[in-house]
């Protein structure tokens, strides 16, 4: 790369046959990411192409190690429960990353590229999942609510004990002005605690700056926020 910010000669191609989910950068330029296991995926791609059933294939997803210059690719392990995972980076101050199957949650760690089972998937935490908070021995999801379809799409906050096994719902999100988030993308611990969520609300006639939609089924505008929230209410338990 140039010192002006473009880049210099050709791009180069990964060392794998198939495209990744995700690409994580570790400490040296080391590359981490998932791609479906070859032989299952296939299987369960020919299956649907001749519209039979494929209950009986086991979703799988092969992590890899790659060289920071591209040269070459190291798969590490083959992890059950979904075709592809999306890992959430930097978890509790960590080069750690936490990754969501069907089953599972798991914490790669980015130094060594070792795998290790955090806990059965709780019902609060969606496969795929890449809006992830580790923080004390708890996970923190963002995740997005239909009340009464998608026109009435919204956000509420979870948290997920480590140690017990137990779910809390802390209740949808609304700022002091009642925007109601549609979309919370990315959100951080402060060093004070405080949580920090950065995305879209539903705008108020208020509002000077709005984002007009025009793909949805009815008209509304939508405004980039940044919510703090100063301290999370106890919540109420989530069934097993």
């Amino acid at each position: 790369m140039r010192a002006n910010g473009s880049f210099a000669g050709e791009p180069k191609k990964l060392p794998l046959d198939d495209h990744p989910h995700d690409l994580l950068v570790a400490a040296g330029g080391t590359l981490y990411c998932s791609v479906p296991e070859p032989k299952s995926y296939k299987d369960f791609l020919a299956r649907r192409q001749q519209r039979q059933k494929a209950d009986d294939i086991v979703p799988q997803t092969d992590l890899y190690r790659i060289a920071p210059d591209l040269s070459k690719a190291e798969r590490i392990m083959t992890l059950a429960g979904g075709w592809e995972i999306a890992f959430a980076p930097w978890q509790d101050g960590k080069p750690t990353a936490i990754g969501v199957t069907d089953r599972d949650v798991v914490r790669l760690d980015l130094a060594r590229g070792a795998i290790e089972k955090l806990a059965d998937r709780p019902k609060c935490l969606r496969p795929q999942e890449a809006s992830i908070l580790l923080r004390d021995g708890k996970l923190y999801t963002i995740q997005r609510l239909y009340p009464k379809g998608p026109a009435s799409r919204t956000s509420e906050l979870y948290s997920f004990d480590l140690a017990t096994g137990k779910a809390f719902r802390h209740g949808v999100i609304v700022d002091d002005a009642g925007r109601r988030p549609k979309d919370l993308n990315h959100f951080a611990f402060l060093p004070d605690g405080r949580l920090l969520a950065e995305g879209t609300a539903y705008g108020l006639p208020t509002d000077r700056r709005y984002m007009p939609r025009y793909r949805d089924g009815e008209p509304y505008r939508l405004d980039g926020v940044g919510l703090v929230i100063e301290k999370l209410p106890p919540g109420q338990p989530v069934p097993d």
